[in-house]
């Protein structure tokens, strides 16, 4: 029966996802994506024979034991996804009115911002170069737990990495400013260089998302497959990739590549700490009910300045991460968390459907307005929804990436008026000292005296 039902769920998300009509071109597509593999990933692993242990993170849920909990967390899903859809149509209700997308040009900024500010193509890379050089110099590891301890413990060197975020918010800035699709299409493998070359490997696919989302990208069915098996490609392998450049670049050494294989399997793109978290709360017993304490506190104390509030800011990727591996204790890390897990923790077992609801209202709400940044930011985090908690998710979105592009967009509005402002002086001197008609007026008046 559940494999009945599991079978039908993925059947019409296929379905839903191959049809003509189908385009990159809501929040609730995104939302949609993002749940039909955080769904379907463990199961059809179980189902394919693929080890779904995550990295010796997750109980053995090949045990027939656990199988009950495999069942809770599926069923959690469809339910927030039921949420969704319910709170989605029920804001339009309230509204009064279907969706509608703002005209493709509106980015949603201020009149004084909004305006034609975009540097040439070749700016991203620059920036793109520089922040990846400024990364590799102030970091002399590639082990990415020692990377975030050594950022952690100096403000110093976290603002210079900050850099990265910058170049990030320079693609976006593009992105968003530049009607010709073509042409922002070229500046996106600079989010993969600094991606790829700092194992940020989600900054990649925030750009591609942008820019999928923005130019509201109708693909053919065979290149929506494509675009699925390269991406899913890219992620299994990144780390083996990166850890290979990175282990050369400082140590001029290659890893054994036997120890560097990923496990196999659709839940180790990113699912299998997902319900890592979600399976130990389960096994743990009955939720806490927080009410909300993780929506509010956590969030608040990750969002003021530590330099005002003196308290060191955690999430609940950073406190878990420890019980489920100890050896993250030592450098205080997360593995990611789960969305769905948070719910349950702050409101029980109608918890995934209540935040459904309201995630849905949302996402209803930012579609229907004027597509400004919000929208684009809340787009990012329906994707992060599943592997993130709350807090972390409006840290790194809301604040991070928001003042990234804030900062990319009042910086090439500076540079362009400077050098706007040069070019008309460097015409007036021309036109006064080394125009040819001037020239020949000040010799006849010479010539005249």
């Amino acid at each position: 029966m559940f494999a009945g039902l599991v079978g039908i769920l993925l059947v019409a998300a296929i379905l839903w996802l191959a049809r003509p009509n189908f385009a990159f071109d809501s929040s609730l597509a995104v939302i949609t994506l993002a749940w039909a593999y955080y769904t379907f990933a463990i199961p059809l692993d179980l189902w394919l024979g693929f080890s779904v242990k995550g990295a010796q993170r997750l109980p053995d849920l090949e045990d027939p034991a656990m199988f009950g909990y495999v069942i809770d967390v599926v069923l959690y899903h469809i339910a927030f996804m039921a949420g969704v859809l319910v709170g989605y149509k029920g804001m339009q209700t309230l509204r009064r009115t279907s969706a509608r997308p703002a005209a493709a040009a509106d980015v949603g900024f201020p009149s004084w911002l909004a305006q034609p500010a975009v540097l040439p193509g070749w700016c991203t890379y620059v920036v793109a170069g520089l922040a990846v050089t400024v990364y590799w110099t102030i970091v002399d590891t590639a082990n990415r737990g020692l990377q975030e301890e050594l950022l952690r413990q100096d403000a110093y060197l976290r603002s210079l990495s900050f850099l990265v975020e910058i170049s990030l918010g320079w693609v976006v800035w593009h992105v968003l400013n530049v009607a010709d699709p073509r042409r922002a299409f070229r500046v996106l493998p600079a989010a993969a260089i600094v991606g790829l070359s700092t194992g940020a490997r989600v900054y990649l696919g925030v750009a591609a998302l942008i820019f999928l989302l923005r130019y509201r990208i109708r693909l053919s069915l065979r290149a929506r497959i494509a675009l699925f098996v390269v991406a899913g490609l890219a992620v299994v392998l990144w780390k083996v990739l990166y850890s290979q450049v990175s282990s050369f670049v400082l140590t001029g050494e290659f890893l054994e590549l036997a120890e560097m294989l990923p496990n196999l399997g659709l839940a180790e793109l990113e699912a299998s700490d997902s319900w890592a978290y979600f399976v130990y709360f389960l096994r743990e017993g009955s939720s806490p009910l927080w009410l909300g304490w993780s929506y509010v506190n956590l969030t608040l104390a990750n969002l003021a300045p530590r330099a005002l509030t003196g308290v060191e800011s955690t999430t609940l990727a950073v406190e878990y991460a420890a019980r489920l591996n100890p050896a993250f204790a030592e450098a205080p890390m997360g593995l990611g968390f789960s969305g769905l897990a948070e719910a349950w923790l702050n409101f029980g077992t109608l918890g995934p459907l209540a935040v459904g609801v309201v995630w849905g209202g949302v996402s209803s709400f930012v579609d229907s307005r004027p597509r400004g940044l919000s929208f684009y930011v809340f787009a990012i985090m329906s994707a992060r929804f599943f592997r993130s908690d709350f807090a972390s998710l409006a840290k790194t979105w809301c604040v991070v990436l928001a003042s990234a592009i804030w900062i990319a967009g009042v910086t090439s509005r500076i540079l362009i008026y400077v050098s706007a402002e040069i070019g008309r002086g460097l015409a007036e001197l021309q036109a006064r000292y080394w125009d040819p008609t001037r020239r020949r007026a000040v010799s006849a008046s010479v010539d005249r005296l």
